[in-house]
């Protein structure tokens, strides 16, 4: 959640842990508030994730990021979806725009902040 099944699951790996993935099993979470919009004839999906959320979810995958070798597909990944893609459908069909995007730059900042 927010980044940090994303640490234990490297943290796991650094130690030398093993996982398996099971097809069959099912987490029942709500992702926000899911929404679909139309802009310019497009048709996307929002998530209104609270200010709050969208810090944390920035935040803690950046340290992530920074934490752990081997992440490189995860970071081109989470820039990618996260840097442009949701930041763009926030912007164009989100309530509270300016309160998520200085959430966002917080998370950013302090996920700058840590040191590993």
């Amino acid at each position: 959640v927010d980044g940090i099944d994303n640490d234990f699951f490297f943290r796991c790996r650094e130690l030398g842990i093993r996982g398996w993935e099971v097809g069959d099993c099912v987490l029942h979470h709500q992702l926000g508030r899911v929404e679909f919009k139309r802009f310019a004839g497009i048709r996307f999906r929002t998530y209104n994730y609270s200010p709050e959320r969208l810090y944390g979810i920035y935040r803690n995958n950046l340290i992530v990021i920074k934490k752990y070798s081997g992440t490189r597909e995860f970071g081109r990944a989470f820039r990618r979806n996260w840097f442009w893609r949701k930041p763009i459908r926030i912007l164009l069909g989100e309530k509270d725009v300016c309160a998520k995007f200085k959430a966002i730059c917080r998370g950013v900042r302090d996920a700058g902040r840590y040191k590993p």
